[in-house]
């Protein structure tokens, strides 16, 4: 069976797609996948780097600040930004309508993020059953557009949290997780990141684009905590740059400090020598550190 799947930007929509392919691949070896994303989203790397086919198509943000009518109305740069983005969706749209006719598949799985919404759009246009995920409480505007096409709407949360959003659709799946997470080996940590066994590790997690509140925090405390642990830091793409300028001049246990902005396979191994973990409230990271028990 041929499986389109959509959902990229974030990490957060990246590894539940993979956990998902990963677990129809278990139940029917046969099946192909075509995975839509971005040009430039972290999905554009790291699904090819897997080996599954990968196809890029233009979408759009539409940029929502918390901000007064009157600055709304004054902010040019958002309006045009948001102008430009329209037509990139628009775009995506065809182009994704022109993907599946060459693919066929037999379903479409899009999990969230702006760049699945072209893609479910066009799974209604061409008549193809769309399964959709959202994995937070309060659905995201991609999920409340795409939900009215959509043939399943699989969510993370007991259903008593979606009461009157298209309640026959509605599977309770949970967040989907991959199962590799629980293969972390100590010995690969130790020697592919250079850590020490006997020193206690803090994994901070920042989200894939970086939540920038707490990098500065641990930016702030860490040579205290360098003198008591390793650092294994994800920074995401924001503040990679100014995290690693800002740390050149660490100048006690500097060794004890590992800055990445992101990690893909690795990061497994790391979960598992991890003692403590620092990181945002994201739905993803969230079910991992629960399925691995960790706090």
């Amino acid at each position: 069976m041929k499986i389109l799947v959509s959902g990229g930007g974030t990490g957060g929509h990246i590894s539940p797609s993979l956990a998902v392919m990963e677990e129809i691949k278990k139940q029917d070896p046969t099946s192909k996948f075509l995975y839509i994303g971005s040009k430039t989203g972290m999905e554009a790397r790291l699904i090819p780097e897997i080996g599954i086919p990968y196809r890029a198509i233009n979408c759009g943000k539409f940029r929502r600040y918390h901000q007064s009518l009157l600055l709304t109305i004054v902010d040019l740069r958002t309006i045009f930004l948001n102008f430009v983005d329209f037509w990139r969706f628009l775009v995506g749209i065809f182009e994704s309508v022109r993907i599946i006719s060459e693919f066929k598949p037999k379903v479409i799985f899009v999990k969230g993020g702006y760049v699945g919404l072209p893609v479910g759009i066009a799974a209604f246009f061409k008549g193809i059953p769309l399964v959709i995920h959202e994995s937070d409480s309060v659905p995201g505007i991609t999920s409340r557009i795409l939900a009215r096409f959509a043939k399943s709407i699989c969510v993370s949360f007991p259903l008593e949290y979606f009461r009157d959003w298209y309640e026959k659709k509605l599977v309770f799946s949970g967040n989907p997780v991959r199962s590799d997470i629980k293969e972390g080996n100590v010995e690969r940590a130790i020697k592919k990141f250079n850590l020490k066994e006997d020193l206690p590790v803090i994994l901070v997690m920042g989200g894939s684009q970086g939540a920038h509140i707490i990098n500065s925090v641990v930016l702030e405390s860490l040579k205290e905590l360098l003198d008591r642990y390793q650092v294994v830091h994800l920074s995401g793409e924001r503040d990679y740059e100014w995290l690693r300028a800002c740390t050149q001049d660490i100048e006690k246990h500097k060794e004890r400090y590992k800055l990445f902005s992101f990690l893909g396979p690795e990061l497994k191994d790391i979960y598992k020598i991890t003692s403590l973990i620092i990181s945002r409230a994201g739905a993803n990271a969230l079910s991992e550190m629960t399925t691995l028990g960790k706090a």
